[in-house]
């Protein structure tokens, strides 16, 4: 079989509601793809378990017509898609190969003709209990037999950890043919026959990726539906430990709020459908998404993004300095390059940006023609109104005033470690004593770490202690002021 295979994305040109839109698959062995409903993420998982046939008579074999069925409604002439990946074969390197999908009297290329590789794909369907779908109602009958092996133990393992119950064996039930799974727990034997949906469907999945193959593709709608979110966490984490363990893939779609703060082990995308196009934020906030969604309608009159916590912080103390917080909410939108695709989705979508603005922490993006480039990349055309666009997104577009490369956080250590001890508080002169080794964005967690506090109090006393440091202080904050200032007018005029 073919080794290191890896899908690195989809790039759809038109494919039902998706257009010009580029998705990554392969900055983590998991991506999860979120947006509001028809945004499309369904779309997504049904192209890619088209893109492969199986290799070696391993893995499913799916027709684009088992899930874009031709009708009198919807022919799907005019689509067209790209999946880049990269595999090694007999000793050969094939990286980052091109195969174009289209659509026009037929789909191409032809089914024989599709890269090869085991890939699997998981349905809502399988969240039906088996039992809603029996027909026989009299005695069924059985015939038992113990599955063993390093496969079947580890299955057992991931149930036990997920479901937090002592599951101690798997069996195979033959039916006349028809073949069943049974489980022992807690000294009750059952069948999937009387399983919980839940339970059934992440035996189904396990068991499907814990036995697949190395380098396999596993594709899963709504994988959340029917889960605890105790237990969702738990299968997560199963899940990252085999993937990584197999180096395979997993591609899902959920709605899950939850699941969209776990940025650390899964690569959030959300999909944003505007007029023109598909857009794409990354690992962002979800009341972020809500906003350019538009199910939030509790809003205050002026709305100010940044990308972290952190930001956040130091905006409301800004706010409430100058009395104006409670005209303002402020909205996390994750890294810097969210600012952008979020912006321009909302100048497309409400044909304006004002009382909209965009912080950004200063260390990525910093230049003007940094900030130039990327408005291009997400507002394109020479044509109005996207001229009179890119401008009005830039003009609301700022960055805190840092040397180039230096987060937020390295200059608030910077600024209290430049002042005398006898004006700081208690806090600030712990502050100074700490040594900060690793990278630019730790310094808050690493003296959480040293001083035992909090993260929201370890923020708190670098706020209040860099104030202290004027000159500094102000210099760095006077971007926001602008638009702080901006707002005060505005809302002294209204009143």
């Amino acid at each position: 079989m073919k080794n290191n295979q890896i899908t690195h994305s989809i790039k759809i040109t038109k494919l039902k509601h998706l257009k010009e839109v580029t998705i990554p698959l392969d900055e983590k062995p998991i991506t999860a793809v979120m947006g509001p409903n028809c945004s499309g993420k369904t779309t997504v998982i049904h192209a890619l378990a088209c893109c492969y046939q199986p290799e070696n008579s391993i893995g499913e074999y799916h027709r684009f017509s088992d899930y874009f069925i031709p009708s009198t409604y919807e022919r799907w002439n005019g689509s067209d898609f790209k999946m880049e990946y990269s595999f090694s074969d007999r000793g050969t390197n094939n990286e980052h190969v091109v195969q174009n999908y289209k659509k026009a009297d037929r789909w191409v290329p032809r089914y024989d003709r599709r890269p090869e590789r085991p890939s699997f794909y998981i349905g809502i369907d399988s969240c039906v209990p088996l039992v809603e779908k029996e027909t026989q109602s009299s005695m069924i009958y059985f015939v038992e037999s113990i599955k063993s092996g390093p496969n079947f133990k580890k299955v057992i393992d991931c149930m036990s950890e997920i479901f937090n119950r002592n599951y101690s064996e798997l069996y195979e039930l033959n039916r006349f043919g028809r073949i069943h799974t049974g489980v022992s727990c807690n000294g009750l034997k059952y069948s999937e026959l009387t399983m919980g949906a839940g339970e059934q469907r992440i035996f189904k999945l396990l068991d499907k990726i814990i036995s697949g193959p190395k380098y396999a593709l596993y594709l899963v709608d709504e994988i959340d539906l029917l889960m605890h979110q105790f237990a969702l966490s738990k299968l997560i984490d199963q899940l990252n430990i085999i993937l990584q363990e197999k180096k395979q893939q997993l591609v899902f779609t959920s709605h899950n709020q939850y699941l969209a703060r776990r940025t650390n082990d899964i690569k959030i995308i959300h999909l944003l459908n505007t007029s023109d196009k598909t857009m794409i934020l990354k690992d962002t906030n979800i009341e972020a998404i809500y906003r350019l969604s538009g199910y939030n309608k509790d809003l205050r009159k002026y709305e100010l993004y940044v990308e972290d916590y952190i930001s956040a912080r130091i905006v409301e103390s800004l706010l409430i300095e100058n009395g104006i917080k409670k005209h303002c909410d402020i909205i996390k939108f994750g890294p810097a390059i969210n600012a952008f695709t979020i912006a321009a989705g909302t100048i497309i979508k409400d044909r304006n940006i004002k009382n909209k603005y965009f912080i950004l922490d200063g260390d990525v993006l910093s230049s003007s023609q940094e900030i130039q480039d990327c408005i291009e990349k997400v507002l394109t055309g020479n044509v109005e109104p996207y001229n009179t666009y890119r401008n009005e997104v830039k003009e609301n577009i700022v960055s805190y005033s840092t040397i180039e490369g230096k987060s937020p956080e390295a200059f608030l250590s910077d600024a209290i470690k430049s002042l005398n001890d006898d004006i700081l508080d208690e806090s600030g002169k712990m502050i100074k004593r700490v040594v900060f080794l690793r990278d630019k964005h730790k310094y808050i967690t690493d003296l959480v770490d040293c001083l035992g506090v909090s993260y929201e109090q370890s923020v708190q006393y670098f706020i209040q202690n860099a104030k202290l440091n004027a000159d500094k202080w102000n210099s760095f904050v006077e971007p926001i002021n602008v638009i702080i200032n901006k707002i005060t007018r505005e809302i002294e005029k209204d009143q």
